[in-house]
């Protein structure tokens, strides 16, 4: 059989969603496991309909582009329009990988076609403040497009890995199962998309503030007045999105060939990564310590944010032997999902508790020289501190031998 482009169907509908939802996603996973899996979530809607497999992501991307050039609805950042943020909290659950489209379209738009500043007012007159001027001007920007990302991929993906996990007695019929998932999916992505809007503010204060600015009160409104509203919309969205995927699948359309089978995916993911383990780690901890530059005082607390979330990265991946193997057999009994919900309670009360006990009583140890509100910062990075180490303990990764029995039959496939 003459290939697709030579044989004149190309260009069918059936063909262009195969190249974004399947082809795309199996290229890509031996550089980024999550990012395959990022291209592959909504899968259900291509095989539902072609024409929408083939046009939606492209169309996602041109929205983001177009409104990232222009930007529609925001003057200097997307976060002071409500509405756009709905639109991206909807996106998001619908099918990150829209929403990955959506959001490369405007980082492109608004990073190389909407802001011309890409030189101080002083020219090229001192040379070697040009790339200070563009340290402080343009890499906060990656920040707030880190911060778009975990809105529109991170949040859908770990909402459906963490409901995912959830094991439903098999003896319950199939609809009280099915309406249990959609409701502890759209919980979930309520309560991530409600945390974000949350966090935001803190995490592009670098846009302002590293500039020698200050914050304008409208880039921060929507997200301090209306973050229920967000969480809503995207708890909504993911209970349309989930319930549609069911729908789908008792009617047996998630088959058809505009979607990706489980044996084509799960097979990219069994060949070993191009990047080792390590390097990845290494990465992970580099863009978590960036995207809360907005916290750190000083680089020496960016260096010990770097090396916790380094320890922590490398001791759940497997590098790093610490003896936790019969923690992690008995914790791996209990769902991710209510893990994960208890950590963060601990988490909470602990940082309550270390509150009242007098933790701001540190603040000339914390300040260590660095005057004003930065002190109050870096108590509350070391309360982060304090909470991805709970954390960690309630997700502390696989029991090692399982870890190096997955990594072998990695290396022999």
């Amino acid at each position: 059989m003459r290939p697709a482009a030579q044989s004149g169907v190309w260009w069918k509908p059936t063909v262009v969603a195969q190249l974004w939802w399947m082809r795309l996603p199996t290229m890509v996973t031996r550089w980024s496991p999550m990012l395959s899996r990022a291209l592959t979530d909504g899968t259900h809607w291509a095989a539902a309909s072609p024409v929408f497999g083939a046009a939606a992501p492209p169309a996602a991307l041109v929205a983001g582009l177009v409104i990232g050039a222009q930007r529609i609805g925001f003057q200097s950042v997307i976060t002071e329009s409500l509405g756009l943020l709905l639109i991206l909290a909807g996106l998001g659950m619908v099918s990150a990988h829209l929403g990955m489209a959506f959001l490369t379209g405007f980082a492109f738009g608004d990073f190389f076609l909407s802001r011309a500043d890409w030189l101080p007012p002083t020219g090229l007159l001192y040379p070697e403040y040009v790339l200070e001027y563009l340290a402080v001007t343009k890499l906060p920007l990656l920040i707030m497009y880190g911060a778009l990302g975990i809105l529109l991929v991170k949040t859908p993906l770990l909402t459906r890995a963490l409901v995912s996990g959830v094991k439903i007695p098999s003896r319950w019929k199939k609809w009280p199962t099915i309406v249990i998932t959609m409701v502890l999916g759209m919980a979930v992505s309520f309560a991530l998309a409600f945390s974000w809007a949350l966090a935001v503010p803190l995490l592009i204060r670098p846009l302002f503030l590293w500039r020698g600015g200050t914050i304008p009160v409208e880039a921060m409104w929507a997200l301090q007045h209306s973050p229920w509203l967000i969480g809503l919309v995207a708890g909504l969205s993911m209970l349309v999105s989930t319930g549609v995927q069911f729908v789908l699948e008792h009617r047996r359309i998630a088959t058809k060939p505009a979607a990706p089978t489980a044996e084509t995916i799960e097979h990219a993911h069994q060949k070993p990564p191009y990047l080792p383990p390590v390097l990845q780690v290494l990465l992970q901890a580099s863009w978590f310590t960036f995207l809360l530059a907005g916290l750190l005082a000083t680089w020496i607390d960016g260096l010990a944010l770097f090396l916790l979330l380094a320890v922590l990265g490398l001791a759940r991946a497997g590098p790093l032997p610490l003896p936790l193997d019969t923690w992690r057999r008995l914790i791996g009994r209990i769902p991710l999902l209510v893990r994960l919900a208890v950590g963060l309670v601990i988490a909470a009360v602990t940082v309550r508790l270390l509150v009242r006990a007098g933790i701001t009583a540190w603040t000339p140890l914390l300040a260590a020289g660095t005057p004003g509100i930065t002190a109050a910062y870096r108590i509350m990075l070391v309360l982060i501190a304090v909470s991805l180490l709970i954390i960690f303990l309630a997700d502390p990764g696989p029991p090692r031998a399982r870890h190096a029995a997955a990594t072998s039959g990695q290396e022999a496939a």
